[in-house]
């Protein structure tokens, strides 16, 4: 693969004069890897790290796309494809958002919402450990279903390393459908609020203009040009003062 992607990245960056440390901060990429990335001294990166770069630099995540070989110039649905990983990682991001008010420091889930946690993560198969820790917990439950603080104290230790923020991110999240990862969402955020953890994320959008003026903003795969975003706000605009 020629250098193309990398020069294209760093004339952006140089463009709005930030250095390698600014784009790190504003991507949490490490400065290592942007640098490999902008000399051409790596494959092509992972969608995922492309979507982080276009936002911190704002240009065209399709673009990068394409030129890092993820979508073919000729394919035919190339803007479904996009769309579908933009809601798949913006998902990901809403369940990492929740599970972050679930564990500490460490990324381990509270010890008070160890049962809650259990009964989400034994139906999912992440790996063998944590399956061996799944049977013998059920085990443990009948053992100890009239002392559950002394079954939470012997399987804590375990718990915590089978299933923890980290292997939710990097493992769990790999293995999941968008339509599993939609339940994992929505049971995280039933503890979260059932313990009164939850709260709303701040850089939520919920002004239709800010959403609308966002980049490449699209509708069943076809991008929304400038001119039909201000008839949508038009259209709302009229209909709102219809209800006045």
């Amino acid at each position: 693969m020629s250098n193309e992607l990398g020069t294209l990245i760093k004339n952006a960056r140089d463009l709005k004069g930030f250095t390698l440390i600014d784009v790190s901060k504003k991507s949490g990429i490490s400065i290592a890897q942007l640098s490999r990335i902008e000399t051409g001294k790596r494959g092509a990166p992972k969608p995922d790290t492309l979507k982080k770069i276009s936002l911190a630099l704002d240009i065209s995540f399709n673009e990068l796309m394409i030129m890092a070989g993820h979508i073919n110039e000729d394919d035919n649905e190339p803007l479904k494809r996009i769309d579908h990983f933009n809601l798949n990682s913006d998902l990901d991001e809403k369940i990492k958002h929740v599970a972050a008010m679930l564990t500490d420091e460490k990324g381990l889930f509270f010890s008070y919402l160890q049962e809650d946690a259990i009964e989400i993560f034994k139906n999912i198969q992440i790996n063998e450990e944590s399956t061996a820790f799944f049977e013998i917990y059920e085990r443990g439950v009948n053992e100890f279903k009239d002392d559950p603080l002394t079954l939470n104290e012997i399987t804590e230790g375990s718990f915590n390393l089978v299933c923890n923020f980290e292997v939710l991110s990097e493992i769990i999240l790999e293995k999941l459908s968008y339509e599993e990862k939609e339940i994992l969402l929505k049971e995280l955020t039933s503890i979260a609020k059932k313990h009164e953890l939850y709260k709303e994320d701040e850089n939520d959008i919920k002004d239709l203009e800010e959403f609308l003026n966002q980049p490449e903003i699209s509708f069943n795969g076809k991008p929304i040009s400038q001119e039909l975003k201000q008839r949508i706000l038009g259209y709302a605009e009229a209909l709102t003062d219809q209800d006045k």
